[in-house]
Parts: C-alpha cells; structure tokens; sequence
C-alpha cells in the first residue's frame, strides 16, 4: 500500500487546472506524500506544474479524463496495483461522479464538498459544513479506501516552488460497456469560470430579468480572471441565466475568498452552496433579508446603484 494521498488532476488545453494544483498543495500541508493521477491524452505540463505544488510522481493514465467512467476506471486498476492513504478529487462534475462511480467498483464510501483534510495516524478525516451552513463536519470512512471531494475555490494558490514530477505511465483502461459517448459540448464561459473562481459576484431575483446580470458581468470583468459570476434558484430556474450557475443545494456549491451576493434574499438551500465562503458581502434593499445575518459586511440599498458604482472604483485603481 502507498503512504501517499492521490489527487485527481484535471486539464484544460494539457495544462493542469487552479483548481487542482490548489487542491495539491492542499493535500501536501496534511504532512503525507502527494501524488498526482492524470488521465489524458497526453500528460502536457502536468509534471512540471504538479511538482511544483507538491506532488512526488504523477500516474499518466492515456485516457479521456472529461469522461468520469473511464476516470473511474483508470483509478481502480491503479488501486489494485498499489492503494493510496485516500484520494481526492475537486468537488465539480467530473470528479464527483468519478469518485461516486470507484467508490461502487470498491465497494467504499466517498466523502463529498470537504473544506479541509486532516491525515493523523493514518487516518483520513474531511471536514465539511452541515445543517444548512451552521455547522462543521467531521467524516471518516470506515473498512474502506477513502475517497473524497474537495470544493478547491477557497484553498490557497500553491507556492510553485518544487521540483518537477516523475512521470510514470500507465495503460488505458477498457471503456466500460454500460454506457456510450455521444458528445461533449463546452460549458458557457461564466459557468466555466465559476469552480475555479477566487470571487463569486452573485445575483438574486432582485436582478429582474437576464439583462440584470451585466452589471454583475461588468463588475466580474473589472475584477479580473479570478472573479466569476453566479445566481440564486429563482433566475436559473427563470432562465435568466445558464442552469450551471446555480449556487445552492441544487446548484454548485462554491467556496470562494469574496462573495458578493446582489439581491438574494438568504434562503437556506442558498446559503448552503455558498457557506464555505471566507468573505460574504451582501447587497439588498431590505433590511431584514436572512443573508444578513451570514453577511460579514452589509449595505442596505439598490444594487443597480451601487454594484456600477463599485466598478468603477474597481477599475479606478486597477
């Protein structure tokens, strides 16, 4: 058995994602080794920019890794070959299905949208927020490998400073026949962004219809690649914006450094997709609207005044 946790690592253009060299690091401050699984066609820059955050070795598996079956797959003949402490994956689509799916094939449990991992003795422990945001959570899987899912938008961005992995090469794994590829269609850009995002501008129902969301564009814009914009239920579910924009039980859960939350009220199926956030800001022209009472700063006023004037201040000091 390897002493060594494994991170699933995700590419986009054979460059390894924010996400998942975030996620390294993360892995390598619980003091055991990290190793990193690549399943893509080519391993691309991976070695250099996994070693970097962290890891020792990265396990190339020559497979399509957007396909969570054949990651499935690929993970479990690597399992049989030599079983890590845990893996872990970022908490998005891929990685949950994918580790949903090997937690079946082993035969184990599967700890989802952890904030932290803690390895003592040997143990593998994922904390995660319950009850809605109130609470924290500790998890363990017992009798089994522990596989978790791990909401990256809140880690810190790796230090970069290591030396490059050691690439080692492993045969694709036969497709499972249980189900067929049709197509892959590319995520619009905003959803796109949303995962990775180290700021969240969110609107609510307050925003009143599709063309409301710009400003909350605008601003995203003004505050760099790092910033994504998102919603509450009521405009996805309007279709006012992309369905995978939903931030909430339904939707995506997030966990960025800053939160803006436009117009939401603060429901609780809301306040759980977002709960892990470090920073929330909250603008609503009710004053007694719930997000206050999660809001770590509060202003009481119209948003279509105040998030076009906060853009430009953005944008006067950039």
């Amino acid at each position: 058995m390897s002493n060594a946790l494994w991170v699933l690592v995700e590419t986009r253009d054979a460059v390894p994602t924010d996400a998942a060299l975030a996620l390294i690091a993360e892995a390598g401050r619980t003091g055991t080794p990290v190793e990193a699984v690549l399943v893509a066609a080519e391993p691309g820059t991976v070695a250099e920019r996994a070693g970097a955050a962290g890891a020792s070795t990265v396990h190339h598996v020559p497979a399509d890794g957007r396909d969570p079956e054949l990651v499935a797959a690929a993970l479990a003949a690597l399992v049989a070959e030599d079983a890590p402490v845990a893996v872990l994956a970022p908490a998005n689509t891929v990685g949950a299905e994918a580790l949903g799916r090997l937690a079946a094939i082993l035969d184990t449990g599967v700890i989802t949208e952890v904030t932290a991992v803690q390895v003592a003795d040997g143990v593998v422990t994922g904390t995660k927020s319950g009850y809605g945001g109130t609470r924290l959570v500790h998890c363990q899987v017992n009798g089994g490998l522990p596989l978790l899912t791990v909401r990256t938008g809140g880690l810190p961005a790796p230090a970069e400073d290591g030396p490059a992995a050691t690439v080692t090469a492993h045969p694709a794994p036969e497709r499972p026949a249980r189900t067929t590829l049709v197509e892959f269609l590319p995520t619009a850009g905003d959803a796109a962004a949303l995962e990775d995002a180290r700021i969240v501008v969110s609107g609510g129902r307050a925003m009143g219809g599709p063309e409301g969301f710009d400003v909350l564009r605008e601003l995203a814009t003004a505050l760099g690649p790092t910033a994504a914009v998102a919603s509450s239920r009521p405009p996805a579910d309007s279709g006012w914006v992309p369905v995978e924009l939903e931030v909430g039980i339904s939707g995506k859960k997030v966990a960025p450094d800053l939160y803006l939350a436009c117009g939401i009220s603060g429901a609780s199926q809301h306040l759980a997709g977002m709960s892990g956030s470090r920073t929330v800001v909250a603008i609503n022209k009710d004053p007694q609207a719930p997000i206050f009472t999660v809001a770590d700063f509060g202003v009481v006023g119209d948003l279509f005044e105040l998030v076009p004037a906060i853009t430009a201040a953005v944008r006067a000091r950039s």
